[in-house]
């Protein structure tokens, strides 16, 4: 070993490096040893993100990557690392970027600060406490104030979902049995019509499309109630395999489509593996309707997890957790991006050869009822792309309760 090498693993400081895709190339022997890692199972095995904390994930995803880009360096960049052990380790790094041709890798130094933080803990601590004792009475009056609104609010929320699940019981009875009815009468009495008629008769064309009026409202009527169930449908949450699951999907669709996975091992996830299962035979379902004459439908999984806020409608409220992204992509007739955010609304058509409309709309409130989110982008003539994102933890009871 170089002389160089030995003062770079020895030095009591720490250094390391990474590579334009996050992936570290290069640590020195005493980062390795506070982190409780053997070299092998870091060098060009993990990326920077994967040994940091939550939060300082989100910052090095949104601060830290455009401060390096933009400037080359940065200075006094605290992270949180995490050892093997789940051990916290706070550190201060000053980054500088060394660019090779098209590529680049970053190279960091720093040190922990263990210490430092606790005594800016224990300042901030005897400030907050000081800070309590002078607020804690209108606090509490804020507080009592601000839970009678809310409580008058939650009385108005509950006599309007009352009223809707009340007109959604009724209208679930009108599309199950007063519409389905006299549809199948008509139904049944075309074809009776049509098996005694002459092939030549004149109207018979006219008949025909009487009957085959009836069978799309039925089926629109069927998949509207479909749509509806899932309001009232109890979740059953089970660790689940994603590979599996999208195989099993194929198989019951029946579809002609060639599915390509990536190799990376897929992370196991609790979710409904029946709804998920209807999601993902929808999705084939829609790629290979609008697929080219000229092509064999083809769709692209690649899976990762991300760190999403989970409060997508609150305002000023964070909570970061992991989520499974799902990106599954074909190579259908697409669309232009502009009607993205339309794509799952109820009956919206893009294409002369749509279905009944229904179809990603049902898909959406799958991802929805699970607390997760589905957007699409497209272009015409090379395919979509949609992205899921899923929860990677199972949701407390009182969530999913329906």
């Amino acid at each position: 070993m170089d002389e160089w090498e030995i003062i770079y693993n020895r030095t009591p400081c720490y250094f390391f490096s990474f590579s334009n895709n996050g992936m570290i190339t290069r640590i020195n022997d005493t980062l390795l040893a506070d982190l409780e890692y053997e070299r092998a199972e870091i060098v060009n095995t993990l990326k920077l993100e994967q040994l940091l904390t939550v939060g300082s994930r989100i910052f090095f995803q949104t601060h830290f990557y455009p401060l390096i880009k933009m400037q080359g360096k940065a200075n006094e960049i605290y992270l949180s690392f995490q050892s093997k052990n789940a051990k916290e380790l706070p550190v201060l790094l000053n980054v500088v970027m060394q660019h090779s041709g098209d590529d680049y890798e970053i190279h960091c130094g720093g040190m922990q600060i263990t210490q430092r933080n606790r005594f800016e803990k224990e300042l901030l601590e005897a400030k907050k406490v000081a800070e309590k004792a002078l607020l804690e009475n209108d606090e509490l009056i804020r507080l009592k104030q601000q839970l009678e609104h809310h409580q008058q609010l939650l009385e108005k929320q509950l006599r309007k979902v009352d009223r809707i699940n009340n007109e959604h019981y009724q209208i679930d009875k009108v599309l199950s049995h007063d519409l389905q009815e006299p549809l199948r009468k008509i139904s049944m009495f075309t074809s009776m019509v049509l098996e005694k008629l002459d092939p030549d008769f004149p109207q018979i064309e006219k008949i025909q499309r009487i009957g085959s009026s009836a069978n799309k409202i039925r089926n629109l009527i069927d998949s509207m109630q479909k749509f509806h169930s899932l309001d009232y449908r109890k979740f059953s949450y089970a660790p689940i395999e994603l590979r599996s699951i999208i195989e099993a999907a194929s198989r019951r669709a029946g579809n002609d489509v060639s599915i390509t996975f990536d190799n990376q091992p897929y992370p196991v996830f609790p979710a409904d593996d029946v709804l998920l299962a209807d999601l993902f035979q929808e999705l084939l379902a829609n790629s290979c309707r609008f697929i080219s004459p000229e092509k064999q439908c083809a769709v692209r999984i690649d899976v990762d997890v991300v760190t999403r806020n989970i409060f997508s409608e609150l305002e000023n409220k964070y909570r970061y957790e992991d989520f499974i992204r799902i990106n599954y992509s074909d190579n259908g007739l697409g669309f232009e991006n502009e009607y993205a955010d339309q794509t799952f609304n109820l009956f919206k058509k893009l294409h002369p050869n749509s279905g009944l409309g229904i179809g990603l709309a049902y898909c959406k409130k799958i991802v929805d009822l699970h607390l997760g989110s589905i957007t699409v982008k497209s272009e015409p003539g090379i395919g979509s792309t949609f992205t899921i994102l899923l929860p990677s933890n199972q949701p407390a009871a009182e969530e999913v309760t329906l």
